[in-house]
């Protein structure tokens, strides 16, 4: 376990990895915070914060390891959010980060594709994890986390939270050999949320 906003722990990680292995074939870049403010009231510190979990420490992981995967022909996957589309209140820097790492990957796929590396981006919604429950524990609804994911659910087409294995399973896709054409690509694991336009679900009781 490191604090990925110390750059120089995530590179030595890199390094220990390889050096240990001898090989690096796949990078997920998982790491994430949030701390909701109003832009009107967000603390520098709570940008700052967000913006080094989110976006800059990703981009210092992908920096290190893309020697190696460029060797072994490897890939990387982020991990973004229905935040980087569609956003909340309070949710300005995370937003931001989230949206950004999503053009970082497509960047790295189209300057590092001629070495047959891939970069694609996973975007979840309601997820169930921890970071989801401290979410869940927030809303007004007591410690009914079963309550709180129906709530935050209620306008996904598929009516629930998505599942850790849910993304998993994309996010392993996305790494092996069965997904040796696809580059650059953002993956929806959100149940359809961002196809929905929630004011149109008042209709589906009428259908």
């Amino acid at each position: 376990m490191i604090d990925v906003t110390d750059y120089g722990a995530a590179r030595k990680l890199v390094a220990d990895l390889v050096a240990r292995y001898g090989r690096l074939d796949g990078l997920v870049l998982n790491a994430g915070m949030v701390v909701a403010a109003p832009v009107a009231d967000m603390a520098i510190d709570d940008w700052n914060r967000q913006i080094d979990v989110n976006l800059t420490a990703p981009f210092v992981m992908a920096q290190a390891a893309l020697p190696h995967l460029i060797e072994s022909r490897g890939a990387i996957v982020a991990v973004s959010s229905v935040g980087a589309v569609q956003t909340g209140p309070g949710l300005g820097a995370y937003a931001a980060a989230k949206a950004g790492i999503g053009q970082l990957m497509k960047c790295i796929a189209y300057e590092n594709a001629r070495f047959g590396v891939r970069a694609n981006t996973v975007t979840p919604g309601w997820i169930r994890t921890e970071m989801g429950d401290e979410e869940m524990r927030a809303l007004p609804i007591g410690d009914d986390l079963e309550a709180a994911y129906h709530k935050v659910s209620e306008h996904v087409p598929q009516r629930r939270a998505g599942t850790a294995m849910e993304a998993a399973e994309v996010i392993a896709f996305l790494l092996s050999p069965a997904a040796s054409f696809v580059n650059g690509a953002e993956y929806a694991v959100d149940g359809g949320s961002l196809i929905a336009n929630s004011g149109m679900t008042y209709f589906d009781s009428q259908m």
